[in-house]
C-alpha cells in the first residue's frame, strides 16, 4: 500500500533482509505495492465507494461489539483527514 507509514515499513524490512545479517542476506528480487490508483483518476470514484462500504461494515460490527458489552461506551468516529504524518 502505497502509505508513507506503509512505505518507511518496507524500506525498513528490506534493510533488514539484506543488510542486517550480511552473512546470511536474504535475497530480495521483487517489491509489491498493492493499491495503487490509476493516474488519471478513473478508479478513485470505485475505491472510495468500497472503503466507505467496508468502513461502514467495520463500524456496524464494533458497534454491536459495544452494545453486546452492556456497558454505556461511547463511541467517536473521527473525520478523515486529507493528510498522513
Amino acid at each position: 500500500v502505497p502509505t508513507e507509514l506503509a512505505v518507511r515499513e518496507s524500506v525498513r524490512l528490506l534493510n533488514d533482509l539484506t543488510f542486517e545479517a550480511p552473512d546470511m542476506p536474504i535475497k530480495v528480487r521483487n517489491v509489491v505495492a498493492n493499491q495503487v490508483l490509476k493516474d488519471d483518476g478513473s478508479d478513485v470514484s470505485t475505491f472510495l465507494n468500497k472503503v466507505s462500504e467496508g468502513q461502514q461494515v467495520s463500524i456496524r460490527e464494533l458497534s454491536d461489539a459495544v452494545v453486546r458489552t452492556g456497558i454505556p461506551i461511547e463511541t467517536t468516529q473521527v473525520p478523515y483527514i486529507d493528510t498522513e504524518p
